[in-house]
């Protein structure tokens, strides 16, 4: 079963007799950034954070709760992870999610949205959501809205610089890590100091909260981002939250500019995807311009590349 999220507000002594029942209970416990304590066992996550908010991850959370916190008195509840939009609504929430990791050619974006609080009911009704579910036309189209209005930063590594940053480090999530590590620190930096996109929000005094749609263990991330002062959340599936969906939206915006781009450049069609369409593009730019010039669009490493030798018979 798919695990789920649920949030609370807790107060410090109800968090310390929550971990004293955890421990009791055979949980591990551990420190994690900005956190009174983190706890595993059971299959389950729980983080009780310095701000108060208190996060269970669990197949099902609410009856952890119940067994856990049955006779511990939450300040408030705030909703699972299904009702995660109205969970974050009133607070500024900084979205960072990535585009091309699963895509042979092309490369690889990763874009970060600051939504300040309230702002998210008005995306959604405006069609924002996961990019993923939403065709090219319409990810170009709420792009350039939220491009203007949102303080936002993109990294990009084009083939080049990513095969050269795989060689280097061949482990795709800590070439992934860097980039998200980068676009958020551009993004808190900036609202560090009240700078906006066009004229766009100012963040809050509050410490920055940070969501990010989670694509590896929490502490990948952790270590990017230490020193930065922020409230930093990981989760799959994130972008039911509108700042993830945003960010999902403009680094595909990015992936499709720049595979536009790229195609023109090499006067090859180039395709999304590791499937048959992208095999056969990567042929056709292998004929006209080599195959020692493959990693100037394609990420090498995939095994499409592999299979392009053999086709192509080299």
């Amino acid at each position: 079963m798919a695990q789920q999220t649920l949030v609370l507000q807790m107060h410090a002594d109800a968090g310390r007799e929550l971990r004293r029942k955890l421990e009791s209970a055979g949980f591990e416990l551990r420190s994690a950034p900005y956190a009174h304590f983190s706890a595993r066992g059971a299959g389950a996550t729980i983080t009780h954070y310095t701000s108060g908010k208190l996060v269970v991850q669990a197949a099902d959370p609410q009856a952890l709760m119940n067994t856990y916190l049955g006779d511990v008195p939450p300040a408030s509840a705030a909703g699972s992870a299904a009702s995660g939009a109205a969970r974050r609504d009133g607070v500024d929430l900084v979205g960072s999610d990535e585009c091309g990791k699963g895509d042979f050619l092309g490369p690889l974006v990763v874009a970060c949205v600051l939504v300040p609080a309230g702002d998210g009911p008005k995306l959604r009704a405006g069609g924002v959501g996961d990019s993923k579910k939403l065709s090219d036309a319409t990810v170009r189209k709420l792009a350039g809205g939220l491009r203007h209005r949102y303080l936002h930063a993109v990294e990009v590594l084009e083939p080049p610089a990513y095969n050269a940053a795989h060689a280097k480090t061949p482990n795709v999530n800590l070439v992934l890590a860097a980039l998200h590590a980068k676009a958020i620190r551009a993004v808190v930096s900036r609202a560090d100091v009240g700078a906006g996109a066009a004229g766009g929000a100012r963040a809050s005094k509050d410490r920055l909260r940070v969501l990010v749609d989670q694509f590896a263990g929490a502490a990948l991330m952790q270590r990017e981002l230490a020193g930065l002062d922020i409230e930093l959340e990981q989760r799959p599936r994130a972008e039911e939250e509108a700042a993830v969906a945003a960010a999902s939206i403009v680094a595909r915006d990015e992936f499709l500019a720049r595979m536009e781009a790229l195609s023109e450049e090499c006067g090859v069609d180039l395709h999304k995807g590791a499937g048959a369409p992208a095999d056969d593009a990567a042929l056709r730019y292998v004929e006209l311009h080599g195959f020692d010039k493959l990693s100037r669009v394609a990420k090498v490493h995939f095994k499409n590349t592999a299979k392009l030798s053999a086709r192509f018979d080299r």
